[in-house]
């Protein structure tokens, strides 16, 4: 079966749209293959392990991840930024979603402790971060998690399934800061001897702004249809 077109994000040649996303249902890779992220920047990213089904990328908790790279345009900068990922999980343990940090500078999406989605951005060995107010998310039913880094009010914000799952954080240790890790984004994992996902990734989407509440919902609505 084939996939279908390539869907150009807006913001080619420049620093506003999608620079990552990965629909991972419409990428038939092999387990341990090479392919192309659907954005104006086509990332060549390293499939080690996770098996393709119809809904995307299945993963085992103990070796799958996506190595997505280490290009500039993943990193936040001094800027606004937003990290979403369309998920399915079972496993009751710690879990990594997207990652992207060298212990000093970074940033990571994950399933915490208590089952509850969890968006840390880190500086100079300094981080913020927010954790969700739902638990029970290793339920395995879609859910849709959004983390915002909003510069315009030195913000944290977390939804999920388009709707707000916390209340605004101040990012009082790294809001302005320059966030740009030696370190390749990776998908699925929380580092590379830890936290590993077991389940379902079905999109992962990183933006270089602050996504909107009305994109949010109408994104969320989509998900729930499809």
């Amino acid at each position: 079966m084939r996939a279908g077109p390539v869907r150009r994000s807006t913001g080619a040649g420049s620093r506003v749209g999608c620079v990552l996303d990965l629909p991972f249902r419409h990428i038939e890779a092999a387990s341990d293959a090479y392919f192309m992220s659907r954005d104006v920047y086509g990332h060549r990213c390293h499939n080690h392990g996770a098996a393709w089904n119809l809904d995307g990328r299945w993963f085992d908790g103990s070796n799958d991840y996506v190595d997505a790279g280490g290009h500039a345009a993943l990193d936040p900068g001094a800027g606004s930024w937003t990290v979403e990922v369309r998920f399915r999980s079972t496993n009751q343990a710690r879990q990594g979603l997207v990652y992207k940090d060298d212990n000093t500078d970074g940033h990571y999406l994950d399933i915490y402790d208590s089952q509850q989605v969890h968006f840390l951005v880190r500086d100079g060995g300094s981080a913020d971060a927010i954790a969700g107010s739902t638990l029970g998310l290793t339920d395995g039913q879609p859910h849709l998690t959004t983390g915002i880094r909003d510069e315009a009010d030195g913000k944290l914000r977390l939804f999920l399934d388009g709707d707000w799952d916390a209340a605004p954080v101040t990012a009082a240790n790294t809001g302005g800061a320059d966030v740009a890790p030696s370190a390749n984004a990776e998908i699925g994992r929380l580092s590379p001897t830890a936290f590993k996902l077991k389940g379902l990734l079905c999109r992962v989407r990183l933006y270089n702004r602050a996504e909107h509440v009305p994109r949010l919902l109408q994104r969320a609505m989509l998900s729930r249809r499809s």
